[in-house]
């Protein structure tokens, strides 16, 4: 892990006059090495505010009171007006192999923090979480929630009254799930294989039965009165019978 990933500043949206940030929330989802983020801001009144554009920023959107605001192309930053401003952006800037990395500069006091981060379906943390404590050698800081669908986990890390220049640095070490779906394939193939040959002898032995009773009958045909009357007195006897009882 290269030291200068946690030092990059993450300037998000810089009020352009001194007032206490009602709400920051900033949410990343990961998905095939990169990161879908949305960040929204809520002032108590209207804010000039500055958003940097990350440099490898695609299809980003920035609202402002609900107005779409225009991005040039090659912008560094862009300034809207508003209380309530959102930005959502995809990026390759949070990702490295397989670690979440970032550091958040709060850009003004802020009243309530939130940020989140909801890992692909295919990733889970490298280590396991404690689910008294919350805390993971795979986190850092420790969450205030971590919760799963079943598919994809989801961490949060939440702050009250955080002071302007102050700043969170996040670290989650992930790895990729363990597959052992062709544990399932092997059964299944091992179960329908045992079937077919339990099938295959089920079916076999009526006929070797079948032969021998025919062959039998075909010997009988051949043989002299006597000689039959023989086979029918052992039959009779269940194959024991005194050499008297022949004669």
């Amino acid at each position: 892990m290269k030291k200068a990933l946690l030092l990059v500043l993450f300037f998000v949206l810089a009020p352009a006059a001194l007032a206490e940030i009602s709400s920051f929330s900033l949410g990343f989802t990961l998905s095939l090495g990169k990161a879908y983020v949305v960040q929204e801001i809520i002032h108590g009144e209207e804010q000039e505010f500055t958003i940097e554009v990350p440099y490898d920023a695609r299809e980003m959107l920035v609202e402002a009171d609900g107005r779409q605001e225009e991005i040039l192309p090659d912008a560094e930053s862009i300034t809207v007006k508003g209380k309530d401003v959102r930005a959502v952006y995809l990026t390759r800037k949070f990702v490295d192999k397989n670690n979440f990395v970032m550091e958040l500069v709060y850009p003004d006091d802020i009243e309530k923090l939130r940020i989140s981060l909801t890992l692909p379906s295919n990733m889970e943390l490298l280590m396991p979480v404690e689910h008294e404590t919350l805390s993971s050698n795979a986190v850092f800081p420790r969450a205030s929630r971590i919760t799963s669908d079943g598919q994809r986990i989801t961490i949060v890390w939440e702050r009250e009254n955080v002071k302007k220049g102050e700043s969170i640095s996040i670290l989650v070490r992930l790895r990729e799930k363990k597959d052992y779906s062709y544990l399932w394939y092997l059964l299944f193939t091992a179960l329908a294989v045992v079937a077919v040959l339990a099938v295959a002898m089920a079916k076999r032995k009526p006929k070797i039965q079948t032969a021998v009773k025919t062959r039998t009958r075909k010997l009988e045909e051949h043989l002299r009165e006597d000689e039959a009357q023989v086979v029918r007195i052992l039959k009779s006897r269940q194959g024991r019978c005194e050499q008297g009882t022949l004669r």
